[in-house]
């Protein structure tokens, strides 16, 4: 009896520590039956980010021209289901306001499905944004994007994305902003040297 409590135990403090900084991919919502199973994980599948046609959250068309806006862009992967997510996205939104014009964030809503239920997780989503004073873009991800998601298995994820589209730096599956600063810092000085070199 007592090891069965102690077992019990230990399996609702790793269900604890779990959520502290991410949430598992058990949370994400099914993609349609015809989307193929193509990436195992980020880390080893996506080096380019693909061609997309999708909208930010007021329906503004977004494609991956957007990555040419700035020398590396934070892709931040989230969901309303997410505490954790949520819990990060009023320090995301200070940091978009002191980045410099040469880095920009971006978002994507990753529990969108299209239908009646798309529509309120929209809704959802943009009150989440307003309440933590996000302004940056939210992306509601179409077909090439929900591909993607099919690699991440914790939410949040955080990635990076040069100018050309191309993912640089660390993946992070998890909400710390202090890595994301890092990864970023350490990505434009690498550029800021490799520039120094060819002069």
């Amino acid at each position: 009896m007592m090891k069965r409590k102690f077992l019990v135990a230990v399996l609702l403090l790793s269900l604890a520590a779990s959520t502290l900084t991410g949430c598992g991919q058990s949370s994400k919502p099914e993609m349609e039956n015809d989307q193929p199973t193509v990436y195992q994980s980020l880390e080893d599948s996506l080096s380019v980010m693909p061609a997309f046609e999708a909208t930010d959250l007021e329906g503004n068309p977004v494609d991956e021209s957007i990555f040419e806006n700035a020398d590396i862009t934070v892709v931040n992967c989230w969901g309303t289901f997410c505490t954790p997510c949520i819990e990060e996205l009023p320090d995301l939104a200070e940091w978009a306001k002191e980045m410099p014009d040469n880095v920009q964030i971006v978002g994507i809503v990753c529990d969108y499905n299209e239908g009646w239920e798309g529509e309120a997780n929209i809704r959802q989503a943009k009150q989440i944004c307003e309440e933590a004073g996000v302004d940056f873009v939210q992306i509601v991800p179409d077909k090439a994007l929900q591909e993607i998601q099919l690699g991440i298995l914790v939410y949040p994820t955080t990635f990076f994305v040069d100018n050309s589209g191309h993912v640089v730096g660390e993946i992070i599956e998890e909400a710390n902003i202090e890595k994301y600063k890092e990864e970023v810092t350490s990505y434009l000085e690498n550029q800021s040297n490799e520039v120094q070199d060819h002069a």
